[in-house]
Parts: structure tokens; C-alpha cells; sequence
């Protein structure tokens, strides 16, 4: 396996994700049941917050582990790929997808995730790699 190949592997996963989220997005409304653990108000919203969180932050896991040295630059190309791919999943919804309407209020509620996970990357990652080096991974 070529570095190229081995680098690219780390985009496995955002797009892995980013399949996840086209799927749940094209459901029908009227297939979609209401699930407990979503049943506040506004649980969509913070549902896509945190799968929009969820695709940018693997985004940048991606970017860096392909050797993008510029950190800001990760973050940048990370937030405007995940916001556009939010913005289309929007459209999609509302154009094409059977029983689904998209909103400009879900836009920014997945703008909002990826903005939360660029400026929350560092701290979770500390995180991430104290917690592996604690339990000896």
C-alpha cells in the first residue's frame, strides 16, 4: 500500500459518515418514528447539530491524518465542506426526497455543529489521546 493510499485511508470514515447521513436523510417523513430518547423540544435540531459535529470532526481527523501540515487550514476546508454538504442535504430534502421538507433552521443547526467541532478539535483530541494512553492503547 502506497503512503498516498495509506494517508487516504483516513477519509474512510467522514465519508462512511457522510453515507450514514445522506441514508437518514432521504427516509420518508412518514416512515421516520419518534424515538424516546429524541422526544424534547427541538430534538431535531439537536440531532443534526451533532451529526453535523460528528462529519466535520472526522473531516479534520482526515486532513490531518493525509498530511495537511496547516491545522487552520484543516478547520476552514473541514467546516465548508461539512456546511455544504448540510446545505445540500437541505435541498434535497426539500426538492427531492419524498415526505421530507428542509429548513434554513436545520442549515444552521448543522452549521452550528460544524463550527462547535473546528473549535473543539484540540481539546478532544487531548482528550481522546490521554484517555488511550491512560488504558494503555
Amino acid at each position: 500500500m502506497t503512503d498516498t493510499e495509506t494517508s487516504l485511508n483516513h477519509f474512510i470514515y467522514p465519508a462512511f459518515w457522510s453515507i450514514i447521513m445522506l441514508v437518514l436523510s432521504g427516509i420518508p417523513g412518514n416512515n421516520i418514528q419518534d424515538i424516546s430518547l429524541l422526544s424534547f423540544p427541538h430534538a431535531d435540531k439537536a440531532a443534526h447539530f451533532f451529526m453535523y459535529y460528528i462529519f466535520c470532526f472526522l473531516l479534520i481527523y482526515g486532513f490531518r491524518g493525509y498530511g495537511l501540515k496547516n491545522l487552520n487550514l484543516s478547520y476552514i476546508l473541514a467546516a465548508v465542506i461539512a456546511i455544504a454538504y448540510g446545505a445540500v442535504m437541505e435541498l434535497l430534502q426539500h426538492y427531492i426526497f419524498i415526505n421530507r421538507s428542509g429548513n434554513i433552521y436545520d442549515v444552521l443547526a448543522n452549521s452550528a455543529g460544524a463550527v462547535t467541532a473546528v473549535i473543539t478539535y484540540k481539546t478532544v483530541m487531548k482528550l481522546f489521546i490521554r484517555i488511550k494512553t491512560t488504558m494503555g492503547l
